[in-house]
């Protein structure tokens, strides 16, 4: 094996201020239940066409990537996005929702989760209802006040279980 001895002492520093860092504080009852709930949170959100609170669950430079959709950056975007096509979907409207399958991993003050969802919509008034399968994928950090947001969530649509 071939060192380059002059990458070695950047190396050898990384590595000491890695060593030395203190570890990630531990997730309690409450983080693992504030994460779970986000999920929850966000299509609540939608089923209430309610821009700001879904643009709330977010940080300030917080990312949305739809399904087949373009990429939205920022927290003033999202809520924008969201009032021109109230619950993201312009041809109708979302009556309830439920997650399912919820996986949350991380550490310290990161944390991922992804999730099953179902949303039951009205493509029309006076159209019986049907049901859109999903999936998320989050990242969220903690904040300084305690709570957890958003720092990127992308969703697609899965085929019906």
């Amino acid at each position: 094996m071939i060192i380059n001895h002059r990458l070695s002492p950047a190396l050898w520093i990384v590595l000491s201020v890695v060593a030395c860092a203190p570890p990630a504080a531990e997730w309690t009852d409450e983080d693992r239940a504030a994460i779970t709930a986000m999920g929850d949170r966000y299509l609540q959100a939608l089923v209430d066409d309610d821009a700001t609170a879904l643009a709330s669950l977010f940080v300030e430079d917080g990312i949305r990537l739809v399904n087949q959709g373009a990429v939205t950056e920022g927290r003033a975007a999202i809520q924008a996005i969201e009032r021109l096509a109230p619950t993201g979907n312009p041809d109708g409207d979302f009556l309830s929702s439920r997650t399912d399958n919820i996986t949350i991993g991380g550490q310290g003050d990161l944390a991922y989760s992804w999730m099953d969802y179902d949303l039951v919509m009205v493509a029309s008034e006076g159209a019986e209802p049907s049901t859109v399968y999903g999936r998320f994928l989050t990242v969220m950090r903690k904040q300084p006040d305690g709570s957890w947001l958003f720092v990127a969530v992308m969703f697609n649509v899965r085929p019906s279980p």
